[in-house]
Order: C-alpha cells, then sequence, then structure tokens
C-alpha cells in the first residue's frame, strides 16, 4: 500500500495500485512531466496519482526523449509495473528506450498501460 492524494483533495488515501481493482479497472496510465523542479513520473488511476517507483538499488532519476541510463530505469520501472514485475529479458528494455522513451517529447509524455503490454507483447510473441 502506498499514499496517494486524488486530483480534488488533499487528504491522502491508502491504496494499492498493484491491486485486482486497479489492474483490471483499465484507465492506469504512466505521465511524465518535466519542469524547473526536475523530471517526474507518475502512475494515475482515475483520480488516484502516485510516484512511479524505481527500481531496487537504482540511483539515477528518470529520463525521456533520449536514450542513456535515465530512459533505461525509466523503461524497467514502466515495463515491470505494467507487466506485475514478471521476469523480464534485459534486452527488452533497450528496445524500449530506444523503440519508445528516447521518441518522447522533453516535455511530457503519457503512456497507457494497454500501449505497454501491446508493446511487449508484440516483442515476447
Amino acid at each position: 500500500p502506498i499514499f496517494a492524494y486524488t486530483h480534488m483533495s488533499i487528504r491522502p488515501l491508502l491504496i494499492s495500485l498493484e491491486s485486482d481493482e486497479a489492474r483490471d479497472g483499465g484507465g492506469l496510465n504512466y505521465v511524465g512531466h518535466a519542469d524547473w523542479w526536475g523530471r517526474h513520473v507518475w502512475v494515475e488511476w482515475g483520480e488516484i496519482r502516485a510516484s512511479l517507483r524505481y527500481s531496487e538499488g537504482a540511483n539515477i532519476a528518470f529520463a525521456w526523449g533520449r536514450a542513456g541510463l535515465g530512459a533505461r530505469e525509466l523503461a524497467r520501472a514502466i515495463i515491470d509495473n505494467a507487466s506485475d514485475e514478471l521476469e523480464i529479458p534485459d534486452f527488452i528494455y533497450t528496445h524500449y528506450v530506444h523503440e519508445v522513451i528516447a521518441q518522447l517529447p522533453h516535455d511530457g509524455f503519457v503512456l497507457s498501460r494497454e500501449e505497454v503490454l501491446d508493446w511487449l507483447a508484440s516483442q515476447l510473441l
């Protein structure tokens, strides 16, 4: 469980974005935004927003609009979250960086979980 805030309220809600209801409900999006504070990536489901978790031991900030270590960390975080942390071969993250993450606009993006899973299925079949 994590604390998240709805867009309509500043009171925290204790939720789990990994729950079956969130996974099956559709509408789960990965939203990146760049501003003078840095780059931020959220998992949004309806009015609920939570930070996308970094992989264990990560020590680099998320990046998009280019290839590199930050882009690879973002690819890993998005794919692992969308796929319920299935065992994914390392080369898949590299392909996702070059085919998707590096092509995203620098100022921000929205990727749906469905788009991520469709791309992943096309690579693994």
